[in-house]
């Protein structure tokens, strides 16, 4: 019996998914058998793959982009993620997003504490070292701004973010991996309340 396979969109394009992990793979300086061996599959399986032949499963792609440290995102469509960014695309977009949330406001003096949260949640954040930082406060970081970018209206929610991202900020070393679970917490409680505000 053949297993089951995992259906993609049908818009998906096999050869350009393959031509990305393959890429990604060669920027990371993993071959195809170190990159077979963290999967449990075997060479030829990643040489399928990385010509278009077929798709990795969702659990594969998803282990894919962990090891690589990309997104399932850029692997599939070659939309680019914060992660996936180099530090001056990560800035140059960050400012443009800045730039335009900016000029959503009307600028009065009641816009003051809307400038000091901005420049937490972009400035902060434009300076942030993803090189050496935890993978988990990297994917902390970008869920937060990715939240703050689909709401760039909504003062409160800013507020909110800003005091989460400042939590981080203050976080020791040794208390990181206890704070981070609570702040993940903190963050999945807003994204409910407000997606339920919504309906």
């Amino acid at each position: 019996m053949v297993g089951k396979r995992i259906s993609y969109d049908s818009d998906i394009d096999k050869k350009a998914v393959g031509i990305r992990i393959k890429e990604v793979r060669s920027n990371s300086n993993m071959t195809m058998e170190a990159l077979g061996k963290k999967l449990n599959v075997s060479k030829s399986a990643i040489a399928h793959w990385e010509k278009g032949t077929n798709l990795p499963n969702k659990d594969r792609l998803k282990a894919i982009s962990e090891i690589l440290k990309t997104s399932v995102s850029y692997l599939l469509y070659g939309k680019k993620t914060l992660l996936d960014m180099n530090e001056d695309e990560r800035k140059q977009y960050i400012m443009q997003l800045k730039n335009e949330n900016e000029n959503n406001y009307l600028r009065t003096k009641s816009d003051l504490n809307n400038e000091i949260l901005t420049s937490i949640l972009y400035d902060d954040f434009i300076t942030f070292d993803f090189e050496q930082a935890d993978e988990q406060v990297i994917e902390l970081l970008v869920k937060v701004f990715g939240l703050f970018e689909e709401k760039p209206n909504d003062r409160n929610l800013h507020e909110a973010l800003a005091n989460l991202i400042l939590e981080l900020y203050a976080s020791e070393q040794e208390d990181l991996e206890s704070k981070l679970v609570i702040l993940d917490r903190k963050y999945n409680h807003l994204r409910n309340w407000y997606s339920k505000s919504e309906n």
